[in-house]
């Protein structure tokens, strides 16, 4: 099976098997069959005090630091398409998420994948070693 890395370096792997790529160190799991792209469910929009209340910026920071430590420190693993579809589902249904700005207000954490100092998939949603920071969690890391 043919597959590229979302840092855009290819692989040719069978099914059923985990590796790091070598470019961006993210780990990726061939699947043998994998699950059709569902819709969406309709975000929850937040209401006006919730849409706008964000951690600061030096607290987002802080956390940001302290989850890309522990997820480098276990070496760099990410969850699978389909836990990242359902971990996103829990999010768009949630009264935390902003709809705007696809991102949950309770840690500020954006829910679209984005590149921070080479870092691809840098997304709460893709992480395993992260967690839902609500409590109890709507999600748990893997």
């Amino acid at each position: 099976m043919n597959i590229v890395c979302e840092c855009g370096h290819r692989y040719n792997a069978p099914d059923g098997v985990a590796f790091t790529c070598r470019t961006c160190g993210n780990r990726i799991v061939v699947l043998s069959n994998p699950a059709p792209q569902q819709a969406l469910p309709e975000p929850t929009p937040a209401t006006d005090e919730e849409k706008r209340e964000y951690p600061g910026l030096i607290e987002m920071a802080a956390m940001f630091v302290a989850e890309w430590r522990a997820w480098r420190k276990a070496g760099k693993p990410v969850v699978t398409a389909e836990v990242r579809q359902q971990r996103r589902e829990l999010c768009l249904a949630c009264p935390k998420y902003d709809s705007d700005q696809d991102r949950c207000t309770q840690c500020g954490c954006y829910l679209y994948k984005i590149k921070v100092g080479g870092i691809v998939n840098a997304d709460a949603l893709s992480w395993a070693t992260k967690s839902c920071p609500l409590d109890p969690p709507k999600w748990k890391a893997e």
